[in-house]
């Protein structure tokens, strides 16, 4: 019940009234936090998003703080005392809306001690309900081959989820394409054409309620390249790209993991998304302000130096002329295989660093896996959620 990860850019606590002690906790990412880095807002526009965060219900009356992490990574409290008495008779006790179908692809055990997933879709109508279970099917497959999620297939509960659409597909504003889909998924979210996501939250909320859930992944029925993560809200990912498997783990990767983006050569729609000294807190990002303690050094060889040398200029250079190649210039890099420090990560070809020179994380494609540091953040999460 009692979150000690230390990861994403908010905290809840939970905290009982009568004996003033702290009974649930957990560390969250939001999609306003990114919108906050965006040049639209850094030029003073204002936005506002709906989003909420997840609690067992109460026995009793209880306290929620909101805390938010500065930039020295301490969290600093937003917001104090949102007292919440189960016997308000303004709490929803809605029924869930009637018309949401569900597919169980595996049942492994009880919610209380399993990763649940519920995968939902969007864009396919009631005519498309087959296609939807295959390719739930498909990708729930697929993530469950890689490791270390294929050590721990045992430990995951995975439900399909759809509350059809009136149209097939999603809303494309670059293209001047909109179309009527239950999640109200859209690309060209925050100006970046490829990133795709939902504001409708509510719901997003109510489609995941239909069964217990802990993380909820959105499959788009489209064969655009795209899809979006936040950390512990929701994984978005399109369901017929010939990058679509590789999106699906990529995302989950944020969504579940905590992970950060690796990759610092593809347009993103943030300015300046770390800051100036920050040490991230995604476990696979460093800004190496004290290569003495890097945060992965148990995964690092004595003989491997810090930062760890990389034939970087060749694969800028290589990707700047659009010239192919680039995954076997990683390959013929000396510290291929190896954990280090390789600068170029976060968005930043300078400053900040990743673990290994590939990774999911960075590079399209699924064959090489997640690097040491990012398999571990994944599996101390099952194991956060099933031990």
């Amino acid at each position: 019940m009692i979150d000690n990860l230390n990861l994403g850019h908010y905290f809840l606590k939970v905290i009982d009234t009568k004996s003033n002690q702290l009974i649930f906790s957990r560390g969250f990412s939001s999609l306003f936090n990114e919108w906050q880095t965006t040049a639209d807002a850094l030029r003073g526009a204002s936005k506002v998003i709906h989003e909420s965060f997840i609690i067992p219900f109460p026995k009793d009356k209880i306290i929620a703080q909101l805390w938010k992490r500065d930039n020295n990574n301490l969290f600093t409290k937003l917001l104090g005392t949102m007292l919440i008495d189960p016997s308000y008779d303004f709490i929803k006790t809605d029924a869930l809306p009637p018309n949401i179908l569900t597919y169980e692809i595996q049942k492994k055990g009880d919610p209380k001690d399993h990763v649940d997933l519920v995968i939902i879709g969007d864009g396919y109508t009631k005519a498309e309900w087959e296609k939807f279970k295959k390719d739930s099917e498909k990708y729930s497959t697929i993530l469950m081959g890689v490791a270390p999620f294929n050590k721990n297939i045992s430990k995951f509960n995975i439900t399909a989820a759809l509350s059809p659409s009136p149209d097939s597909g999603t809303d494309e504003p670059d293209r001047d394409i909109w179309v009527r889909n239950t999640m109200n998924t859209h690309f060209h979210t925050f100006r970046s054409n490829r990133y795709l996501m939902t504001f409708d939250n509510n719901t997003m909320r109510n489609v995941a309620g239909a069964i217990p859930y802990d993380f909820v992944y959105i499959l788009v029925n489209t064969s655009r390249y795209g899809g979006g993560a936040i950390y512990q809200l929701y994984a978005v990912a399109t369901s017929d790209n010939k990058y679509s498997d590789y999106v699906f783990i990529h995302e989950f990767g944020h969504h579940f993991g905590g992970l950060g983006d690796e990759y610092y050569t593809s347009d993103v729609a943030y300015t300046d998304f770390y800051g100036d000294k920050t040490e991230p807190w995604e476990p696979n990002v460093t800004a190496l302000l004290d290569p003495n303690n890097l945060k992965w050094k148990s995964f690092v060889e004595e003989d491997t130096p810090i930062p760890t040398p990389w034939n970087k200029s060749k694969y800028d250079s290589t990707y700047a002329a659009r010239s192919g190649g680039l995954k076997q210039i990683l390959k013929e890099d000396p510290y291929y295989g190896k954990t280090g420090a390789f600068e170029g990560s976060g968005y930043s070809s300078e400053g900040l660093y990743r673990p290994s020179v590939d990774c999911i994380m960075f590079s399209k494609g699924i064959d090489q896996g997640f690097d040491p540091v990012c398999r571990n953040a994944i599996q101390r999460m099952i194991d956060f959620y099933c031990k």
